[in-house]
């Protein structure tokens, strides 16, 4: 009985030393969270806690702790040459395992430093924050959409554990967290170590799925069913018996319509593959496997039906996101040769990103080539059903019902990363069947596939680093949670607020600036007036007066520039603060990471100086010419 938190008390005596010693040649650890410094700089209490735990176990061995002790070592002897000899018989897979304990550590790390919301997330929680699960149907505030069950999930979150950047992001990080595990069950089923280990080095060094993984989106959820869906579809054309295939259909099916309701990847991934898996159903077992596959395929129907009334329905008729995304889509007049054309100068986009590869033309060549090479061998029928993922994406762009552009289209990559794979797979056999030397050609094309394999597996983990050393204290280069928390700081009965339009969800959300009710968005919590600011060209409706319309009568003003790279052109940073210049004096200036500035102004204070940029206010628009035109000044709504 007392054998189990014996050898537990082991475990952390040995662990305690261990953190001792580490503390000790590195002179201490210091891991900031959600800006606490959680520091650990003295050996001792490690020292104290394992003579603790030492002699806690030395008690519970009593009275025979020498003997008991001896059994404990012999215990752990046969344990340790048991984890060896499995080694020693599954050594090959050991890189691919790795890679996937260290994939796991290095997300949960970024995870708990808690990076701050960027406009996307900031209106995704903004919903999460002011609607109840019920009213999460329909259609979403800001722009926004998202599978309704993902929704739920991230507003239980939300509820359970609170508004902070960790538990917001709970969900994309269990997502993330699974896709490297999925991969290497796939690389284990079909693929050799070789195949595997590429398989799962892509999932988790790929430049935008580690981008996005902890993106408080369904992105992760989208890359997650983009690899599994094809993987179990394939495991269920491979049943050798009516009756295992009749199991594996139903597992198939019933994970299909569950992940439609999490991940817009599930929705689209899976028609594709429902018609891969009919074909192969049919020939391998005839027309009555075939209408029980059809059957089941009921089921998906009708939880897509009722999710398409839920949530899909208001996605599809969103005009402002048709407007927004049409960019994305072949021209709506343009004929099969130029959708063709259209079609072919998006792959080396797609390639770089989402792909994360800047191989753009040998990215797709090793691709198609790796799901090729499956022809005619075990593994066909997988190449068969991954490669109706990206054909999927091309025919849904093709007729106008899915953008082909960046994390839109991430949920096809795992498939893209899966012909990779399949082809350092087959560079790792290239050796032929039954014969003693292989043919002249099968050793050129095997080694032809692993330069083209290795080149672009040095690519995918170099830009995968690059955005895995990206700092945690900001995102997409602002730090909206510092900078609100600044401006409130700062902030004195009566001021008002200016910011952009794009920067507003990051005053809403870090302000807890409440949207419903009469005037929404358009005042803090106190009372103090938000003010959005944009640009108008030069015409009959731009008042050179506007903002000192809007600031009359008030004393101070605080004004963020945040996320402005899409609403406003270059050189409004410039614009803007010449007009404060001319109401009053700057008195406080900060910056924000690389883009974000904040600054305070006393209205009515003027100096008949020549304007100039105030110091440390030179940002992304610095150099830019001077913007003709005038501002616009509205209060802040939501849209």
């Amino acid at each position: 009985m007392r054998a189990f938190p014996r050898r537990a008390l082991q475990i952390v005596t040995l662990l305690c030393i261990a953190w001792a010693l580490v503390v000790q040649v590195t002179g201490g650890v210091v891991v900031p969270v959600e800006g606490v410094d959680i520091t650990s700089r003295s050996p001792r209490n490690a020292w104290v806690i394992a003579l603790v735990a030492a002699l806690v176990a030395w008690g519970l061995a009593w009275p025979a702790p020498l003997r008991e002790w001896r059994r404990d070592a012999r215990w752990w002897r046969l344990r340790a040459a048991t984890a060896l000899g499995a080694i020693r018989r599954h050594w090959a897979w050991l890189p691919a395992g790795a890679l996937v304990a260290g994939a796991a550590g290095a997300l949960a790390f970024e995870w708990a430093l808690g990076r701050p919301l960027w406009l996307d997330e900031q209106m995704i929680a903004i919903n999460l924050r002011e609607r109840s699960m019920t009213d999460l149907a329909g259609a979403l505030w800001l722009g926004q959409s998202a599978p309704y069950g993902w929704l739920v999930l991230q507003r239980a979150a939300f509820v359970l554990f609170g508004d902070g950047e960790p538990a917001l992001r709970l969900v994309p990080a269990l997502f993330a967290a699974a896709t490297p595990v999925a991969a290497f069950v796939i690389g284990r089923r079909w693929l050799t170590p070789v195949g595997a280990t590429m398989l799962v080095l892509c999932v988790v060094c790929g430049e935008w799925v580690l981008f996005y993984a902890l993106e408080l989106k369904h992105y992760s959820a989208d890359v997650l069913f983009g690899l599994t869906l094809p993987a179990l579809a394939a495991w269920a054309s491979e049943a050798g018996t009516l009756r295992d295939l009749h199991r594996r259909l139903v597992t198939w099916w019933i994970v299909a319509a569950a992940g439609l309701w999490v991940a817009n990847g599930a929705l689209l991934v899976a028609p594709g593959c429902a018609a891969a898996l009919a074909l192969l159903t049919w020939r391998h077992h005839g027309w009555h496997a075939l209408w029980r596959h059809a059957a089941l395929g009921l089921m998906w129907l009708a939880s897509f039906a009722l999710h398409y009334v839920v949530s899909v329905r208001y996605t599809l008729d969103n005009a402002y996101l048709d407007g927004y995304w049409a960019f994305a889509l072949p021209p709506a007049s343009a004929g099969a040769v130029e959708t063709l054309r259209w079609f072919a100068g998006t792959l080396e986009p797609l390639a770089i990103k989402p792909g994360g590869s800047g191989w753009g033309v040998l990215f797709w060549v090793a691709v198609a080539a790796g799901l090729i090479a499956t022809m005619g061998g075990p593994r066909a029928r997988l190449g068969v059903i991954v490669a109706t993922v990206p054909a999927s994406a091309f025919l849904f762009a093709a007729v106008r019902q899915v953008p082909l552009f960046e994390r839109l289209s991430l949920w096809m990559v795992p498939a893209l990363y899966v012909g990779l794979a399949l082809l350092a797979d087959r560079a790792s056999r290239w050796r032929d069947a039954g014969r003693r030397r292989p043919s002249p050609l099968r050793v050129i094309a095997s080694a032809a596939a692993a330069v083209a394999v290795l080149l672009l597996g040095v690519d995918l983990v170099q830009r995968g680093y690059g955005e895995f050393i990206r700092t945690s204290e900001s995102n997409h280069a602002l730090d909206d949670r510092r900078a609100v928390q600044w401006m409130l700081q700062q902030q004195q009965p009566g001021d008002v607020l200016l910011t952009t339009r794009l920067a507003l969800p990051a005053v809403w959300w870090y302000g807890g600036v409440p949207l419903t009710g009469p005037g929404g968005g358009g005042a803090l919590p106190d009372g103090s007036p938000i003010l959005e600011v944009g640009y108008r060209r030069p015409g009959p409706r731009c008042r050179e007066d506007a903002l000192a319309g809007a600031l009359a009568g008030r004393r101070r003003a605080i004004v963020y520039f945040g996320f402005r790279f899409d609403d406003v052109p270059d050189g409004f940073d410039g614009l803007l603060l010449e007009e404060l210049s001319k109401l009053g004096l700057v008195r406080a200036v900060e910056s924000f990471t690389d883009a974000g500035r904040a600054a305070v102004f006393d209205l009515g204070v003027v100096t008949d100086g020549d304007w100039e940029i105030p110091p440390g206010f030179e940002g992304p628009d610095g150099d830019a010419p001077p913007l003709d035109g005038c501002l616009d000044v509205r209060v802040a709504s939501a849209w």
